[in-house]
């Protein structure tokens, strides 16, 4: 006979939708980099008597000053909500078992990769080298555990 399988489609929409704005905070910081590198390599306007167009150097360098300050305000609140959610999640996990709560601060919020958890959690056994296979699926059963009861947490607090 099967377990019936708690929904924990909104635990890890959590957790995905914090992965991705740090991926979306990264980008738009390279976004950001390259507006700044852009600003800094305008040449300087050359002085003639010949005819020139209607949009100057101190146009583009407007508008691209306008864009630079846009986007870092964008950044900031980027950034803002993040760490919000970042500190929901960790309010969320403080409330687990230890091991599950080790398992989700180190995955999410330190982006740590399941090898680095597992080696945190079950390095120090005797028989960790002979056995990482089990103890890495260990670490899986650990995390289903903590989405089930993080999703029971968010149940209880209506979210």
């Amino acid at each position: 006979m099967r377990k019936s399988l708690m929904d924990v489609s909104r635990a890890k929409e959590l957790l995905a939708s914090y992965i991705d704005e740090e991926t979306d905070i990264k980008c738009q910081k390279d976004r950001l980099d390259q507006l700044v590198t852009e600003l800094y390599t305008i040449g300087s306007p050359e002085l003639s008597a010949m005819p020139k167009s209607s949009f100057s150097n101190n146009d583009r360098v407007l508008n691209l000053i306008i864009k630079r300050d846009e986007l870092a305000g964008d950044i900031d609140e980027l950034e803002r909500k993040h760490k919000e959610k970042g500190a929901y999640i960790s309010v969320l996990a403080d409330k687990l078992l230890s091991k599950e709560k080790t398992v989700i601060k180190m995955r999410y919020l330190d982006g740590r990769n399941w090898q680095s958890i597992c080696f945190n959690i079950f390095g120090e056994c005797a028989d960790y080298v002979k056995k990482e296979g089990s103890y890495q699926r260990r670490t899986f059963r650990i995390h289903g555990r903590a989405l089930c009861n993080m999703q029971k947490l968010m149940d209880e607090n209506g979210q």
